[in-house]
């Protein structure tokens, strides 16, 4: 529902803070390794307690003290969010950068009879620069707007959802979630 009210959650709090944490990694990698030469690359070393520092400070910044059953519950996710974010950095910073975070896009997904043209801007991914002019929609398609985590276009497209609420370590149940995610279907519909 558009514009609806949500009450905070202890686990949509704590969600929203670590994404936040997320892209400040991201974006701030990005900064860092474009504004260092490349003869000094090595000799700045590794640039994990900055990235570190700069995540875990946006997730506090992020973070607010509702939706929570008791202060101990906030303490224990806030700890937890560090660490998270902690074991985040390490796993990707030596991965490649994404081509976008956090990027927005608009789909029409066609309610059985296509229509001229599904997607905005001829693609969906959001450009916002760019001129948007509107989908020819019939009054039964679908709208959606959502946001990408993390999204890879140079040579094959990856498309990353990153999830808070439950770990999982097990690559193939990893797969079969991937597969089953909803908000992934509709990523990879928008692309394409």
């Amino acid at each position: 529902v558009l514009n609806a009210p949500s009450v905070p959650t202890a686990v949509l709090v704590y969600g929203n803070a670590v994404h936040a944490g997320i892209e400040t990694f991201h974006r701030l990698r990005k900064e860092l390794f474009e504004a260092t030469p490349l003869s000094e690359r090595g000799a700045r070393g590794d640039f994990r307690a900055s990235l570190v520092a700069a995540a875990v400070s946006q997730f506090h910044a992020s973070w607010q003290d509702e939706g929570f059953v008791s202060r101990e519950q906030a303490r224990q996710l806030l700890l937890r969010g560090e660490a998270t974010l902690g074991r985040f950095v390490d796993r990707n910073l030596g991965q490649a950068q994404p081509t976008r975070v956090e990027n927005w896009i608009h789909v029409t997904l066609p309610s059985g009879q296509p229509s001229q043209e599904h997607l905005r801007s001829g693609s969906a991914l959001g450009d916002h620069s760019s001129e948007v002019k509107e989908a020819r929609q019939s009054k039964h398609d679908i709208a959606i707007r959502g946001r990408i985590d993390a999204l890879w276009l140079d040579g094959a497209i990856e498309i990353r959802d990153y999830k808070t609420s439950e770990s999982v370590t097990d690559e193939t149940i990893a797969l079969r979630k991937a597969k089953a995610n909803v908000p992934l279907m509709i990523y990879g519909y928008a692309i394409r």
